[in-house]
């Protein structure tokens, strides 16, 4: 047997968590995947501002004098979290061949794929606007509600994915199978989730790591009538100095927000009228309601939502920023606000563009550490702007060695209008 060094150790446990994570990314290959210069970063408190797609005005007439439109840059901030660690120390018995080094890779970095995975799908979960109920016998059916919302929203037709939940995916998968939208050999569904393609306008995928969403028949009422405009950057024009605004949300207020939580999705009624979501691009009003999620509650009288409400009804609004209206018509004061998610428990299925998630990738500059005498390894994984990043160390008087590895990221949801959750009653 050849000598274990620590360098061939360090090598050997990367490999391993390398291989089987890029084995396990059943979530995290269907969001968009973005390396941000480490030192941008570093400079900005690791929170950085993305750009959001422009919308254009459509302007009818021939003489279009004086009728010029500025632009509205959105943004939104997207953050890095803190680094996700395996950190293990192993007695010099431990690591007299190297099968302990491939075991712990395979462990690392199956649970750091399960954390991430979890992460992404909570978000969705407790972040993405588009929420419907459907008591669908067949899986088509119940999977197809969420492909005619999509395309009555007029949200891009490619990387539609729709994630099922392990209870709905038991309840579904005998009538999906029998239409044969299922595909592949079992173990090949268990690593990567995937499980179907182009069923219903959708890839579809199960996961385990989706979370139970909470609720219960509950509504409040809106106070004052609400007016959202598009919120892009500005600029003081005495100092230069730019002030970003993160388009995604508004803050309502209303009655009482006590009974409301972070993740309940909520619809808006101006006494018998609902408010109805538009179409992306032409702004047709479509039969589905206008749904929200919380994603805080600043106080007892106000919530704040996703996406921002911006009313094609407005008159205060421009041209330019009517371009940008999700909503038919304004919330009014004495709006009702109801909860969607009315029941007590029940896991929700997922469906979302992939674009709308994004996964902000970290690194770290291991340098340091290797002129300090620890051995050191970082490789970008394969599928991904992930980097694994690993540090070996030894104590004399221990008698042990120490092994650290990390991947650093952030999960945004960087469009909440294009994601959101299915709930089987």
């Amino acid at each position: 047997m050849a000598t274990l060094t620590s360098g061939k150790a360090v090598e050997i446990m990367a490999e391993t968590f390398i291989d089987t994570f890029k084995e396990q990314t059943s979530l995290i290959e269907l969001c968009k995947s973005v390396r941000v210069d480490k030192s941008a970063l570093q400079n900005a408190g690791n929170s950085i501002w993305r750009p959001v797609r422009q919308r254009s005005a459509s302007i009818a007439g021939t003489d279009l004098t004086g009728q010029q439109q500025g632009v509205i840059k959105q943004m939104y901030q997207a953050t890095l979290g803190t680094p996700d660690n395996d950190l293990v120390e192993l007695s010099v018995t431990d690591i007299r061949d190297e099968s302990y080094f491939r075991e712990r890779g395979e462990e690392a970095a199956t649970q750091r794929a399960t954390n991430l995975n979890q992460a992404i799908a909570n978000l969705i979960k407790n972040t993405g606007s588009l929420t419907y109920r459907d008591n669908s016998t067949s899986g088509l059916g119940f999977i197809g509600k969420g492909k005619n919302i999509m395309d009555k929203l007029q949200i891009a037709k490619g990387k539609r994915n729709f994630i099922l939940c392990d209870d709905h995916e038991l309840l579904y998968a005998t009538d999906l199978a029998a239409k044969q939208t299922l595909q592949g050999r079992p173990d090949a569904a268990w690593n990567t989730g995937q499980i179907g393609k182009n069923v219903a306008g959708f890839d579809i995928y199960s996961s385990s790591s989706i979370g139970l969403l909470l609720g219960g028949a509950l509504t409040t009422t809106v106070t004052g009538n609400q007016s959202f405009a598009p919120l892009g950057g500005t600029v003081n024009q005495a100092t230069g100095v730019v002030t970003n605004n993160d388009f995604r949300g508004a803050i309502i207020p209303v009655t009482a927000s006590a009974g409301y939580a972070v993740g309940d999705s909520v619809n808006y009624t101006n006494g018998a009228t609902t408010v109805k979501s538009l179409g992306f691009a032409d702004k047709t009003v479509t039969n589905h309601a206008f749904t929200s999620s919380i994603v805080s509650i600043p106080d007892g009288t106000h919530i704040e939502v996703w996406p921002r409400p911006i009313a094609l009804s407005d008159a205060a609004l421009s041209l330019t920023e009517k371009s940008y209206a999700n909503i038919n018509t304004q919330i009014l004061n004495g709006a009702t606000v109801t909860r969607v998610n009315t029941d007590s428990s029940t896991t929700p299925s997922l469906f979302m563009h992939g674009d709308s998630i994004e996964i902000i990738s970290g690194d770290v500059d291991l340098n340091l550490f290797k002129q300090g005498g620890q051995m050191t390894f970082s490789k970008t994984i394969p599928g991904t702007d992930l980097q694994l990043c690993m540090l070996y160390d030894s104590d004399i008087v221990k008698f042990s060695a120490t092994m650290r590895c990390f991947i650093w990221y952030g999960v945004n949801n960087a469009n909440p209008g294009a994601n959101g959750r299915a709930i089987k009653f």
